[in-house]
């Protein structure tokens, strides 16, 4: 075995301590430990210093050793200052002993007075409570923020980090806060038009209506069309500006059961809408729900671009006489799919593309009663 002596001056202790018998080979951890007010000086391993460590080990003791840590009392300083108008003493940078008292000398001060400046951001204002030019060393001064209708107040700003609504300022010096508002109240929407009831017709112009206003203004209007009630789904129509009106060209499917939406947005993101009153009709020449056709039209060709055969479609409002036939670029006819008196209602034809014709742009055209309707087609392998 050997032995290790270990000792502790003034200030604080080592474990394990005095004369402490290890194997030989083996190990041996020192833990130093300050007391209350001191700090750790150095510690000396024969003989050697090691610095200001809190522990040491010992490893692989093949000999005897010596360990042994010295402590000194801790310090802690005060900065004391003055501002004009009196003084302090001691002052500066004055160094107390860890534990110790120290009394320092305040002359009087003469009584200053300070300001409060409180200002909005958004519509809103701040109430001062006193409300005062000049509050006396010491007072202190309530402030409560007054949003005005649509808006709603978010938080302070400036000279302090509080959180909530009432401010409460220690007057010790001059402040400076604000007091921030949002907007809150959303924009008020109506439809005009289509409200309900109203037959619009497929490839017909309409002029969507609507009023939207805010208490600010309305950044951007978004309209949609549900075929399917007020329930949706809806499809997007267009984003514009609120003009109150939008000039659309009605597009298919028909149904017997649309749904004008309109959301109004302002520049705070409050959004509201407004719906048809209910709901509206959109024909197209096939009539919708025992609906007959209004006018004549060549409804569509499918499919398009045509691979061997395709359908025709046209409508008739009433009888007369129609032609539908398929033209080269040259405006040659290529094919007639139908000649002759028609009643009203609508009327499907087929078209079957034979070997001789080359695939390339082609036309359908339908002439009835002194009209005269082409639809492109394109025609491939």
């Amino acid at each position: 075995t050997d032995t290790i002596v270990a000792s502790a001056g003034a200030g604080g202790t080592i474990s394990p301590s005095g004369r402490v018998v290890v194997n030989c080979r083996g190990n041996q951890t020192f833990t130093i430990s300050p007391d209350s007010c001191y700090h750790i000086a150095d510690v000396l391993v024969d003989g050697v210093s090691q610095g200001a460590i809190t522990s040491y080990p010992f490893t692989n003791v093949q000999a005897n050793h010596t360990i042994s840590a010295a402590f000194a009392a801790s310090t802690d300083t005060i900065v004391a200052s003055a501002g004009a108008g009196g003084t302090i003493s001691p002052s500066g940078n004055v160094v107390v002993n860890c534990g110790s008292d120290r009394t320092f000398s305040i002359t009087s001060f003469s009584v200053n007075t300070f300001s409060v400046t409180a200002t909005a951001t958004g519509r809103g204002g701040v109430t001062k409570n006193p409300d005062q030019a000049a509050y006396a060393y010491g007072s202190t001064v309530q402030l409560t923020p007054g949003p005005e209708l649509g808006w709603a107040f978010t938080g302070w700003s400036g000279d302090t980090t509080t959180t909530g609504t009432q401010l409460e300022l220690f007057m010790i010096r001059n402040w400076a806060v604000a007091a921030a508002f949002a907007d809150t109240m959303p924009p008020v929407v109506k439809v005009t038009y289509p409200v309900g009831g109203e037959n619009l017709s497929i490839g017909g112009p309409v002029n969507l209506t609507w009023t939207a206003t805010d208490n600010e203004v309305v950044a951007q209007v978004d309209l949609f069309l549900s075929r399917a009630g007020a329930g949706g789904p809806y499809d997007s129509l267009a984003a514009v500006p609120n003009s109150g009106t939008y000039a659309w060209t009605a597009t298919g499917p028909a149904t017997s059961n649309a749904i004008f939406k309109v959301v109004a947005r302002d520049s705070a993101s409050n959004s509201a809408f407004a719906l048809s009153d209910s709901a509206f009709t959109i024909l197209d020449a096939t009539g919708v729900d025992g609906y007959l056709p209004s006018e004549f039209a060549l409804s569509s060709v499918s499919p398009n671009p045509v691979h061997g055969d395709c359908r025709v479609v046209f409508t008739v409002p009433r009888t007369a006489s129609v032609r539908v036939s398929i033209l080269d670029v040259l405006g040659r006819e290529v094919a007639v799919l139908a000649d002759g008196e028609r009643s009203p209602g609508r009327h499907e034809v087929a078209w079957s593309a034979t070997a001789r014709v080359q695939p390339g742009l082609y036309f359908v055209r339908m002439k009835a009663a002194g009209h005269t309707f082409v639809r492109r087609i394109v025609m491939i392998r």
